[in-house]
């Protein structure tokens, strides 16, 4: 009979085994890593995100916005941001039916033009537009629309009292040209 040696085999499969342990627990070991930062960058970014998110302010280039009213307006291409003038005022309104309260829009030219002339029945000449706003409808049964409304918005009315028309020389077809600019600005409203 013919006798093997099986000595040697034995450490041989015993460093093979332990040489497969440390591979599967080095490479399960990279895994891992990997994993957890791949976490630790989706956690990031969605923090990041969000709070970019919370932060970031809407871009109101190129509108008027009036805060207390929760609106705004598209400044039109004639216009620029640099000179519309917006006034808030207290002007009482004798029915009762709106705020209480207006905003006289207008730009910087016709500002600088002053108050307007008189007229000879006493009249004064008031170029800024106005806006003002109801919590009911101002409806004239002998017209088909609401004079001056430009819209509704989280229910209450907008109207508009345009700038009357010029009564001097001093007032040329700019000044007109920029009172229908800031008509047309109004009735762009939209909610903020």
């Amino acid at each position: 009979m013919k006798q093997t040696n099986k000595k040697g085999f034995a450490p041989i499969l015993i460093v093979v085994i332990v040489l497969a342990i440390g591979l599967v627990a080095a490479l399960g070991y990279i895994f891992y890593q990997n994993m957890n930062k791949k976490d630790d960058t989706v956690a990031n970014t969605t923090s990041t995100q969000a709070s970019n998110t919370s932060t970031t302010k809407p871009d109101y280039t190129g509108y008027l916005v009036l805060d207390d009213w929760g609106v705004k307006f598209k400044i039109p291409a004639l216009l620029s941001s640099t000179n519309v003038n917006y006034y808030k005022t207290s002007n009482q309104i004798s029915n009762n039916m709106y705020e209480g309260v207006e905003y006289s829009i207008t730009t910087a030219r016709i500002e600088a033009l002053g108050d307007g002339c008189s007229h000879t029945s006493g009249f004064y000449f008031n170029p800024p537009t106005h806006i003002y706003r109801s919590t009911t409808l101002k409806n004239d049964p002998n017209e088909p629309e609401p004079a001056g409304l430009l819209k509704k918005i989280n229910d209450l009315y907008y109207y508009q009292v345009p700038a009357q028309s010029a009564c001097s020389d001093k007032f040329d077809n700019s000044f007109n040209d920029e009172r229908l600019a800031l008509i047309e600005m109004l009735k762009s409203i939209e909610a903020k």
